[in-house]
Protein backbone atom coordinates (compact mmCIF):
# COMPACT_ATOMS: atom_id res chain seq x y z
CA UNK A 1 0.00 0.00 0.00
CA UNK A 2 1.34 3.44 -0.93
CA UNK A 3 2.41 5.70 1.92
CA UNK A 4 1.78 9.15 0.42
CA UNK A 5 -1.99 9.74 0.22
CA UNK A 6 -1.93 13.24 -1.31
CA UNK A 7 -2.74 12.16 -4.88
CA UNK A 8 -5.28 9.34 -4.63
CA UNK A 9 -6.01 8.96 -0.92
CA UNK A 10 -6.66 5.30 -0.13
CA UNK A 11 -7.70 4.57 -3.72
CA UNK A 12 -5.70 2.38 -6.11
CA UNK A 13 -5.53 2.28 -9.88
CA UNK A 14 -7.70 -0.42 -11.44
CA UNK A 15 -6.69 -2.99 -14.08
CA UNK A 16 -2.96 -2.32 -13.86
CA UNK A 17 -0.61 -5.06 -15.06
CA UNK A 18 2.91 -6.19 -14.36
CA UNK A 19 5.19 -4.41 -16.83
CA UNK A 20 8.93 -4.19 -17.43
CA UNK A 21 10.51 -2.84 -14.26
CA UNK A 22 12.20 0.54 -14.42
CA UNK A 23 14.09 2.60 -11.86
CA UNK A 24 13.35 6.33 -11.95
CA UNK A 25 12.85 9.40 -9.79
CA UNK A 26 9.15 10.12 -9.30
CA UNK A 27 8.17 13.60 -10.43
CA UNK A 28 5.46 13.81 -7.77
CA UNK A 29 7.13 12.78 -4.53
CA UNK A 30 10.82 12.84 -5.53
CA UNK A 31 11.47 9.25 -4.43
CA UNK A 32 13.86 7.06 -6.41
CA UNK A 33 11.80 3.95 -6.93
CA UNK A 34 11.60 0.82 -9.03
CA UNK A 35 8.18 0.28 -10.55
CA UNK A 36 6.85 -2.79 -12.38
CA UNK A 37 3.18 -1.82 -12.13
CA UNK A 38 1.14 0.17 -14.65
CA UNK A 39 0.17 0.02 -18.33
CA UNK A 40 2.00 -0.37 -21.64
CA UNK A 41 1.17 -0.15 -25.35
CA UNK A 42 0.54 -3.32 -27.32
CA UNK A 43 4.06 -3.22 -28.82
CA UNK A 44 5.67 -2.32 -25.49
CA UNK A 45 7.23 0.95 -26.63
CA UNK A 46 5.54 3.37 -24.19
CA UNK A 47 4.56 2.94 -20.55
CA UNK A 48 2.65 4.45 -17.66
CA UNK A 49 4.25 3.40 -14.39
CA UNK A 50 2.74 3.78 -10.93
CA UNK A 51 4.94 5.02 -8.09
CA UNK A 52 4.67 2.57 -5.16
CA UNK A 53 5.36 5.40 -2.71
CA UNK A 54 2.78 8.05 -3.70
CA UNK A 55 0.63 6.19 -6.27
CA UNK A 56 1.35 8.86 -8.91
CA UNK A 57 1.31 7.82 -12.62
CA UNK A 58 4.34 8.69 -14.78
CA UNK A 59 4.33 8.49 -18.59
CA UNK A 60 7.39 7.22 -20.48
CA UNK A 61 7.34 7.96 -24.22
CA UNK A 62 8.83 5.99 -27.11
CA UNK A 63 11.94 8.18 -26.93
CA UNK A 64 12.43 7.41 -23.23
CA UNK A 65 11.17 10.82 -22.12
CA UNK A 66 9.51 11.01 -18.71
CA UNK A 67 6.54 13.18 -17.75
CA UNK A 68 6.36 14.58 -15.21
CA UNK A 69 10.12 14.55 -14.97
CA UNK A 70 12.02 14.51 -11.70
CA UNK A 71 12.16 17.72 -9.73
CA UNK A 72 15.50 19.46 -10.05
CA UNK A 73 17.10 21.18 -7.11
CA UNK A 74 16.46 20.18 -3.52
CA UNK A 75 14.20 21.46 -0.75
CA UNK A 76 15.52 24.43 1.25
CA UNK A 77 14.64 24.77 4.94
CA UNK A 78 13.89 27.97 6.82
CA UNK A 79 12.07 29.68 3.94
CA UNK A 80 9.13 32.02 4.45
CA UNK A 81 5.91 30.37 3.28
CA UNK A 82 5.56 32.58 0.19
CA UNK A 83 9.14 32.02 -0.93
CA UNK A 84 8.88 28.28 -0.33
CA UNK A 85 5.70 28.08 -2.42
CA UNK A 86 7.23 29.95 -5.37
CA UNK A 87 10.48 27.96 -5.19
CA UNK A 88 8.60 24.64 -5.25
CA UNK A 89 6.49 25.94 -8.14
CA UNK A 90 9.68 26.72 -10.06
CA UNK A 91 10.96 23.19 -9.42
CA UNK A 92 7.63 21.74 -10.58
CA UNK A 93 7.72 23.92 -13.68
CA UNK A 94 11.05 22.45 -14.78
CA UNK A 95 9.75 18.94 -14.08
CA UNK A 96 6.83 19.74 -16.40
CA UNK A 97 9.13 21.23 -19.09
CA UNK A 98 7.76 24.75 -18.44
CA UNK A 99 11.21 26.32 -18.59
CA UNK A 100 10.20 29.91 -19.39
CA UNK A 101 7.78 29.91 -16.46
CA UNK A 102 10.50 28.57 -14.14
CA UNK A 103 12.86 31.42 -15.07
CA UNK A 104 10.15 34.02 -14.41
CA UNK A 105 9.35 32.43 -11.05
CA UNK A 106 13.02 32.60 -10.02
CA UNK A 107 13.03 36.27 -10.96
CA UNK A 108 10.04 36.73 -8.65
CA UNK A 109 11.89 34.92 -5.85
CA UNK A 110 14.92 37.21 -6.04
CA UNK A 111 12.72 40.30 -5.88
CA UNK A 112 10.79 38.85 -2.93
CA UNK A 113 14.03 38.04 -1.07
CA UNK A 114 15.32 41.59 -1.52
CA UNK A 115 12.07 43.19 -0.29
CA UNK A 116 11.83 40.72 2.58
CA UNK A 117 15.30 41.69 3.74
CA UNK A 118 14.69 45.43 3.61
CA UNK A 119 14.77 46.69 0.03
CA UNK A 120 12.12 49.21 -1.03
CA UNK A 121 9.10 47.95 -2.92
CA UNK A 122 8.42 48.94 -6.52
CA UNK A 123 12.03 48.94 -7.73
CA UNK A 124 13.23 47.47 -11.00
CA UNK A 125 14.61 43.96 -11.07
CA UNK A 126 18.06 45.37 -11.88
CA UNK A 127 17.83 47.55 -8.77
CA UNK A 128 16.98 44.53 -6.63
CA UNK A 129 19.95 42.63 -8.06
CA UNK A 130 22.26 45.53 -7.18
CA UNK A 131 20.72 45.73 -3.69
CA UNK A 132 21.40 42.03 -3.01
CA UNK A 133 25.03 42.55 -4.01
CA UNK A 134 25.52 45.81 -2.10
CA UNK A 135 23.96 44.38 1.07
CA UNK A 136 26.10 41.22 0.74
CA UNK A 137 23.22 38.80 0.62
CA UNK A 138 24.78 37.49 -2.58
CA UNK A 139 28.18 35.85 -1.96
CA UNK A 140 31.39 37.20 -3.45
CA UNK A 141 31.71 36.22 -7.07
CA UNK A 142 27.93 36.04 -7.55
CA UNK A 143 27.74 39.21 -9.64
CA UNK A 144 28.06 37.31 -12.92
CA UNK A 145 25.39 34.82 -11.85
CA UNK A 146 22.99 37.57 -10.81
CA UNK A 147 23.62 39.36 -14.09
CA UNK A 148 22.91 36.10 -15.92
CA UNK A 149 19.65 35.67 -14.01
CA UNK A 150 18.73 39.30 -14.73
CA UNK A 151 19.33 38.90 -18.47
CA UNK A 152 17.51 35.58 -18.75
CA UNK A 153 14.60 36.75 -16.61
CA UNK A 154 14.25 40.04 -18.49
CA UNK A 155 14.15 38.19 -21.81
CA UNK A 156 11.53 35.79 -20.48
CA UNK A 157 9.44 38.58 -18.97
CA UNK A 158 9.58 41.28 -21.65
CA UNK A 159 10.27 39.47 -24.92
CA UNK A 160 8.80 36.51 -26.76
CA UNK A 161 11.82 34.32 -26.04
CA UNK A 162 11.46 30.66 -25.09
CA UNK A 163 13.88 29.62 -22.38
CA UNK A 164 15.75 26.33 -22.71
CA UNK A 165 16.11 23.65 -20.09
CA UNK A 166 19.72 24.78 -19.58
CA UNK A 167 18.57 28.35 -18.91
CA UNK A 168 15.99 27.20 -16.36
CA UNK A 169 18.32 24.76 -14.60
CA UNK A 170 21.09 27.36 -14.33
CA UNK A 171 18.77 30.01 -12.90
CA UNK A 172 17.22 27.52 -10.46
CA UNK A 173 20.61 26.31 -9.21
CA UNK A 174 21.71 29.85 -8.44
CA UNK A 175 18.38 30.68 -6.82
CA UNK A 176 18.70 27.61 -4.59
CA UNK A 177 22.24 28.62 -3.55
CA UNK A 178 21.06 32.14 -2.71
CA UNK A 179 18.14 30.85 -0.64
CA UNK A 180 20.44 28.56 1.32
CA UNK A 181 22.76 31.44 2.13
CA UNK A 182 19.99 33.88 3.07
CA UNK A 183 17.61 31.58 4.95
CA UNK A 184 18.77 28.02 5.57
CA UNK A 185 22.30 28.56 6.92
CA UNK A 186 21.31 31.29 9.42
CA UNK A 187 18.40 29.10 10.51
CA UNK A 188 20.82 26.26 11.34
CA UNK A 189 22.88 28.33 13.81
CA UNK A 190 22.28 26.95 17.36
CA UNK A 191 20.12 29.33 19.37
CA UNK A 192 21.68 28.36 22.74
CA UNK A 193 25.14 27.37 23.88
CA UNK A 194 25.41 23.60 24.37
CA UNK A 195 25.68 22.65 28.03
CA UNK A 196 28.96 20.80 27.57
CA UNK A 197 30.75 24.01 26.53
CA UNK A 198 32.18 25.73 29.61
CA UNK A 199 32.22 29.51 29.43
CA UNK A 200 35.56 29.77 31.21
CA UNK A 201 37.27 27.88 28.39
CA UNK A 202 39.28 24.67 28.40
CA UNK A 203 40.47 23.22 31.65
CA UNK A 204 44.04 23.93 32.72
CA UNK A 205 46.05 20.71 32.85
CA UNK A 206 47.29 19.69 36.27
CA UNK A 207 50.93 20.55 36.99
CA UNK A 208 53.34 17.83 37.96
CA UNK A 209 55.71 17.97 40.92
CA UNK A 210 58.30 20.73 40.96
CA UNK A 211 61.71 19.59 39.79
CA UNK A 212 64.25 19.09 42.58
Amino acid sequence: MHKDKRLTGDGHWEQTTVIEAESYICGYCGSRIGSANGWRTDIRNAFVRICPHCNGPTFFGVDGSQWPGPKLGTAVTGLPNEVCAIYEEARNSIAGAAYTGAVMLCRKILMHVAVGKGADEGLTFQAYVKWLIDERYAPRGAEEWLDYVRNRANEANHQIVVMSKGDAVGVLCFTEALLRGVYELPDLVPKTTPEHIVESGPETPERGPEPQ
